[in-house]
């Protein structure tokens, strides 16, 4: 019934919260921001959202997902997807909150309904029942195929305990694969409970801890990450904390602090020349703003330069701001 409702409903007029299909990538973007300046890791929500990159270009900016949206080729459920952004924007400030243990990707996956059958003309795999629209490549270009078998084994999605995930499978919400063991979907483990596994050549692993949780390496258990002044090997309690080169977890500093390395410096800082500094377009790479790539003529030397418009020419979809390098231009199809 829901699904019926929001055919006929537009990404422009919608009856409730609901996630447009072609702001996918912008409303992500600022639903990270608003738990990031929440939780102290940036100053402001403007210099978050021209710092942090928007999701995935390749899925978020599809102009294709929305063209077969509109020609009626699959049924999208953006009040599913909306509640998935509003879980982000209100997660804990921990860095394994539970709202990130399931990628937006997968949630837009999980609220889309192909309608295609075989033999029908597509744009994106996600418009056919089988899963497949053959012939086209969606990835930095835009297409046109056939829905029909795949000729290569696709992802499938909500895999059940004890299901094959690996590369092509994705396991169901409150499961994790087990990539380094036996590639099977299995419990999240719980607080206190052992994580780690042998290789087959006797390396140790370790694996996913339910939300809140870290895998600790110490006792191989999984417990609470370290809060402030606490030892670390990766990560702490809180995105606003850093575990330093000493391996304690300290408060993130600020633009114009002293700083060794890149490690000691937020994600909207580099540490250029002892300093922690804003970057910009025409400074060295790596570049920290969304709307920057790392370019140059130099390779040696390279800079960060502005992404592209649709019309510039490019090389690489990832030059362009519409995430799709089309025959030589940045375009949106």
């Amino acid at each position: 019934m829901v699904a019926a409702l929001l055919v006929a409903c537009s990404d422009h007029e919608p009856s409730g919260p609901y996630a447009p299909l072609d702001q996918l990538d912008a409303l992500l973007q600022h639903a990270e921001c608003t738990r990031d300046v929440r939780c102290g890791m940036f100053p402001t929500q403007a210099a978050c959202e021209s710092t942090i990159e928007r999701g995935n270009p390749n899925l978020l900016l599809s102009p294709e997902l929305t063209h077969e949206r509109d020609a009626g080729h699959l049924i999208y459920d953006g009040a599913r997807v909306q509640a998935c952004l509003d879980a982000i924007a209100n997660a804990s400030c921990s860095p394994y909150a539970a709202a990130l243990f399931d990628p937006i990707e997968d949630c837009v996956r999980r609220s889309i309904k192909p309608l295609l059958a075989n033999g029908e003309t597509c744009e994106h795999d996600w418009a056919c029942i089988s899963g497949a629209c053959e012939g086209c490549d969606w990835v930095d270009t835009c297409c046109s195929g056939t829905c029909g078998p795949p000729s290569y084994q696709r992802v499938v999605i909500d895999v059940p305990i004890g299901g094959a995930c690996g590369s092509f499978g994705v396991c169901a919400e409150g499961l994790f694969c087990d990539d380094n063991g036996d590639q099977t979907c299995k419990p999240l483990i719980a607080e206190g409970q052992p994580c780690t596994e042998q290789g087959g050549t006797g390396e140790t692993y370790f694996l996913r801890c339910a939300a809140e949780l870290t895998c600790d390496e110490a006792t191989g258990v999984c417990k609470p990450p370290p809060g402030l002044g606490e030892h670390c090997v990766f990560q702490c309690s809180s995105i606003a904390l850093i575990c330093n080169d000493t391996g304690t977890c300290v408060a993130q500093t600020a633009e114009g602090d002293a700083c060794l390395n890149g490690n000691d410096c937020p994600a909207w800082l580099a540490c250029i020349a002892g300093k922690c500094t804003a970057e910009g377009i025409g400074a060295p790479c790596p570049c920290a703003g969304s709307n920057e790539y790392c370019g140059g003529t130099d390779p040696q030397n390279p800079i960060c330069e502005a992404l592209h418009a649709d019309g510039d020419a490019c090389t690489e979809f990832w030059q362009c701001e519409s995430g799709f390098c089309d025959s030589g231009r940045c375009s949106r199809c």
